[in-house]
């Protein structure tokens, strides 16, 4: 059975603090231990099966093995980390994420902000700067892995980072468990990239990106012909996920939460009054379970899950979640 473990910000009579829970279902929730002990942003989180990594966006990691007890390191103090994965093949870990540079340091100045990645031999280190980007206005957004799969056209694990080159959404993608990366080709015209899924329409296997200015589609990471996928209402699109039997493609954006079964026909689902700030996709008895993580000042709810995008079911967990890992 998978555990459902979040990370976020809890709101307390006297103030906020971090906060990190687990839960079998989503519904029963157990609290840990604050993962840091002041008010911090939580910028991802990862397991290597033993150690469960929490990053905050000041550059210091939190490494628990059983959610009471943590050991702090420093990550890079005043790197801004955005996402933090554990490479199951290599063994190694990754950090992406932007550095925004102060004081005049080398070849930058003040105000530079520079995306870079970062690997940890183990999750405790040591941890090191491994690639800097080549522009001075670049961001890092997430990294994400896509095991080989045959019967979607993967030879090769692939780790895929989105994020922003200054000009136009910017990708990058490696082969060798993150030791080399080459930039994926994009079209003219596109905004910041903060998702990426794979999906498989009739057969064929296409990238589809989320991005400041839509949602498109390709066949390949050097494809430039670049489709869109219309949603019912502008958004911007922060998450993807596909079902296990590879049949739903589910997004989620700020304003509400979109899901298609063919790639063509798009449904959607919001709240009024929420934001929606993530998506997960649990394993319960069996079934695929979707979270949706919300926000409002209502304060009423701070979650929405549902098994087929017919009945959704409102929950709140005090917890304003920034992201969100499972583990068997």
């Amino acid at each position: 059975m998978e555990t459902l473990t979040i990370a976020g910000v809890q709101s307390q009579p006297f103030g906020s603090c971090p906060a990190l829970a687990q839960s079998p279902d989503g519904i029963v929730w157990q609290y840990l231990q604050p993962p840091f002990p002041q008010l911090d942003s939580i910028a991802g989180m990862d397991s290597d099966g033993v150690n469960l990594v929490i990053a905050n966006t000041r550059g210091y990691l939190s490494i628990t093995q059983n959610g009471q007890s943590f050991n702090a390191m420093e990550l890079d103090d005043g790197f801004g980390t955005q996402s933090i994965l554990y490479d199951s093949t290599s063994g190694n870990w990754l950090a992406v994420g932007t550095r925004v540079y102060g004081n005049d340091a080398g070849p930058y100045v003040a105000g530079d902000q520079v995306a870079q990645i970062y690997r940890g031999d183990t999750a405790n280190g040591p941890w090191y700067m491994t690639w800097t980007h080549n522009s001075r206005d670049s961001f890092f957004y997430k990294i994400k892995r896509f095991p080989s799969d045959l019967s979607q056209g993967l030879q090769h694990d692939v780790l895929i980072i989105c994020g922003y080159d200054g000009g136009s959404g910017d990708l990058w993608y490696s082969i060798d468990q993150g030791f080399s990366w080459a930039k994926a080709e994009i079209p003219n015209g596109i905004g910041p990239i903060l998702s990426v899924a794979l999906y498989m329409i009739d057969g064929i296997t296409y990238w589809v990106y989320g991005c400041s200015n839509g949602v498109f589609y390709s066949t390949g990471l050097l494809d430039t012909d670049w489709q869109e996928i219309l949603l019912p209402a502008k958004d911007v699109v922060i998450d993807m996920q596909v079902s296990s039997n590879l049949s739903t493609l589910v997004l989620v954006g700020n304003n509400g939460v979109y899901w298609t079964y063919n790639g063509a026909e798009i449904f959607s689902w919001s709240h009024d009054g929420y934001v929606f700030d993530g998506l997960h996709k649990q394993a319960v008895n069996g079934q695929d379970v979707f979270f949706f993580w919300a926000r409002s000042t209502l304060t009423q709810y701070t979650y929405w899950y549902t098994q087929d995008f017919v009945n959704w079911t409102a929950a709140s967990n005090s917890i304003h979640v920034q992201s969100s890992v499972s583990t068997i």
